[in-house]
Parts: C-alpha cells; sequence; structure tokens
C-alpha cells in the first residue's frame, strides 16, 4: 500500500531507507523523553518507521535496481533502529518506571545487539569466503537455523514491549 506511493513519486530505495532512519531517529528520541506523550508518538514512529522499512527492498526490486549497497544500507539502517530504540527504551525505563536497574539492562541490551549483528555479519562474510575459495556449500546464515518460533517470540517481544511502556501509568 505504501510501496507504490514510492514508486509513483519515484522516489529511489536508498531514499526510502534514509526516510526510514529518519523517522526511526526521531521516533527513539521521542520514547527517551519518557512522558506519556512523547511515548505514545515515538512507538507510533517506531512503528511507521518499520513499515517504511519494509518498503525500500520492494522499491528497489520493482525498479530492477537491486545492488549489495542498498542491502547494506537497509541492515544498517535496521540495526540503527533497533539500537536507538532499545536504547530509548532504556532511558524511557528510568523515567516513566523509575528502575535504575532495568534501565542498564536495557543498556546492556543495546550494546549486544550491535556486538549480535557484527558477529552475524563476519559469519555470513566468512563463509562466503570460505565457499567461494573451496567450492563448499556453507550456510552464511546463523538465524535461519534458528526455531521459527524462538525467532517469532524474540521478534514479537521487542514490539510487545514498546506496546506496553506506551501505556504503562
Amino acid at each position: 500500500m505504501i510501496t507504490p506511493l514510492f514508486i509513483k513519486f519515484h522516489i529511489k530505495a536508498y531514499v526510502v531507507s534514509l526516510l526510514g532512519l529518519l523517522v526511526g531517529v526521531i521516533s527513539a528520541v521521542m520514547v527517551a523523553k519518557g512522558n506519556e506523550l512523547t511515548i505514545s508518538i515515538g512507538v507510533s514512529l517506531f512503528f511507521i518507521a518499520r513499515t517504511i522499512d519494509f518498503c525500500d527492498g520492494n522499491v528497489a526490486r520493482m525498479e530492477g535496481e537491486t545492488t549489495f549497497f542498498g542491502r547494506l544500507i537497509d541492515g544498517h539502517v535496521d540495526i540503527t533502529n533497533t539500537f536507538l530504540i532499545r536504547l530509548a527504551l532504556a532511558s524511557a525505563a528510568l523515567h516513566k518506571v523509575h528502575s535504575e536497574s532495568l534501565m542498564w539492562f536495557g543498556v546492556f541490551s543495546s550494546i549486544l545487539w550491535i556486538y549480535q549483528n557484527l558477529m552475524m555479519d563476519r559469519y555470513s562474510v566468512f563463509a562466503r569466503w570460505i565457499n567461494a575459495g573451496y567450492d563448499l556449500n556453507i550456510t552464511p546464515y546463523i538465524i535461519p537455523s534458528l526455531s521459527k518460533k524462538l525467532r517469532n517470540f524474540l521478534y514479537n517481544s521487542e514490539y510487545v514491549s514498546l506496546i506496553t511502556i506506551a501505556f504503562l501509568p
């Protein structure tokens, strides 16, 4: 529903990615402020940013402009937005729930998110390098080996926590 608008107005996929990043940054700033109104607006903006994130690849595919650079930018936008919203949730936990331990847990979780993505990226690059050099077929992704239920639970728990914090008194 949104992708055709980007295509109609001739908006390039990388611009859609950058728009998603901008909306994601604004959403994190709003959530981090920690009052009811800004958290609600920030959570709404986060879901808009996630929706925009799904459009950039669609635009690239429909326009026949898929590139490695585009996938790289999309991945960095995803990691940055998730990192920022987790930091924002940590800040909101301190302001809204007055829990310093929850805030530090959120900061630690945010840092681990960056580390996890760095490790997955390094694994993928290493597996592809081995495959090319030794004519092997090592799967370059770790995540698909996790059960689908576990992956869905992990992804959904992030969204549930966003919605929950938006409605805490």
